[in-house]
């Protein structure tokens, strides 16, 4: 679930228990406009302290899934960085006349995430 979906879900839930965005507020201890703003879901950089305390407001209990390995999330952003380091340069032989062949693109895919795995994690992520 994405912050747009937690807050319209907080929203319907405070419309189904009846609850006036004012005494949401009274019951959060949230000010009026900051429990407008996460409900409307144009204030996704709302504080975590405010949205816990409007969730407890309407007895709405909040939970951490279980993510991916480490390894899993790295994996796939070397794949994604290596999709677009490869798509650089095939952008670039292409406009010279000399664009690379499938294979040796995948070839290099695969190359280039491995170099990104075994390389520094400052790289990987930048």
């Amino acid at each position: 679930m994405d912050l747009h979906e937690l807050f319209a879900h907080l929203n319907e839930r405070r419309e189904k228990l009846g609850m006036t965005l004012e005494s949401l507020a009274d019951r959060a201890g949230v000010s009026l406009p900051t429990v407008v703003r996460i409900l409307s879901g144009k204030h996704l950089s709302a504080g975590i302290d405010n949205v816990f305390a409007i969730c407890r407001a309407m007895d709405v209990g909040i939970g951490i899934v279980r993510q991916p390995q480490p390894r899993t999330v790295r994996k796939k952003q070397a794949k994604r960085k290596a999709d677009y380091l490869v798509g650089m340069l095939q952008g670039t032989s292409g406009l010279e006349g000399q664009g690379l062949d499938e294979q040796t693109m995948k070839e290099m895919k695969e190359q280039t995430v491995n170099d990104l795995l075994a390389g520094s994690r400052r790289r990987l992520w930048s």
